[in-house]
């Protein structure tokens, strides 16, 4: 029964049209273990932060050196603060699963991960605000 289950999520993810729909799937999905359950909210909350990404290339696409890294650092930052919201809004998800512990668990240790990620970024944030800064200075030099 499981597996059955575990086979109609994976046809219902390879439709691009439905992952929005993930956590209504996992409600229906009650029997399921933590770590699946876990499985479904990281996956959720990784593609908020890749169609984040892709609106960063977009955006930053027009700038150059220090000034389009520091854009992209910019978006990264946003995109991994909505993906940290989002999972912690989530893990009530959690509840719902066989071994709601380890679902927790899981989700918590991204939640660590991408604490981790945000205080790199924020370091180097400064660094490309500097080169930045520096480069503009120097165009405004030689105009």
């Amino acid at each position: 029964m499981v597996k059955s289950k575990i086979d109609a999520y994976l046809s219902f993810l390879q439709n691009e049209d439905n992952r929005p729909e993930i956590l209504k799937e996992i409600a229906v999905m009650g029997t399921l273990s933590g770590i699946m359950y876990a499985t479904l909210i990281l996956k959720y909350s990784s593609d908020l932060f890749s169609n984040y990404l892709t609106k960063a290339g977009r955006e930053c696409n027009h700038l150059q050196g220090a000034s389009k890294n520091l854009c992209i650092v910019d978006f990264k930052i946003r995109g991994l603060n909505l993906q940290k919201n989002t999972l912690s809004s989530k893990m009530n998800e959690c509840n719902k699963s066989f071994n709601s512990q380890k679902c927790r668990d899981k989700v918590k240790e991204k939640i660590d991960k991408i604490n981790l990620q945000l205080r790199d970024l924020n370091q180097h944030k400064n660094i490309f605000r500097d080169k930045a800064r520096q480069e503009r200075q120097a165009q405004m030099r030689v105009m």
